[in-house]
């Protein structure tokens, strides 16, 4: 992305090699942990929340929330550390989808107790 050469003032091709490794071993690993997170979310979603498990509705909404609150950690460290301006804004919006769905499930979870 173009804010990431203005963060470390070089461009792609005047990195050194073996950072070139380091950055992609790093961004191979943060995908990753992407993959199982949203694995473990879509296998939550497949089997407890299809049961009826109450738990199964808030760990999706915590796991989403551990995600975005780390990628939003990220870039605004990045932004404060220095002169690039990732983007922020869409994270903001997911973390407040996230945060009113989560309102969301308590309110009818309560709802439904209260009918009981």
């Amino acid at each position: 992305m173009p804010y990431h050469s203005i963060a470390v003032h070089t461009t792609w091709s005047e990195v050194p090699s073996n950072f070139k490794i380091l950055i992609l071993v790093g961004i191979h690993i943060v995908g990753s942990l992407l993959f199982i997170v949203s694995s473990a979310i879509a296998i939550i979603l497949h089997i407890p929340f299809k049961q009826g498990v109450i738990w199964a509705k808030y760990t999706v909404g915590v796991l989403s929330l551990l995600v975005a609150f780390s990628l939003l950690y990220t870039v605004l460290y990045m932004r404060s550390h220095t002169d690039a301006s990732p983007p922020y804004y869409p994270l903001v919006a997911i973390i407040c989808i996230i945060l009113l769905s989560l309102f969301y499930s308590f309110r009818k979870s309560k709802i439904i107790a209260n009918e009981i």
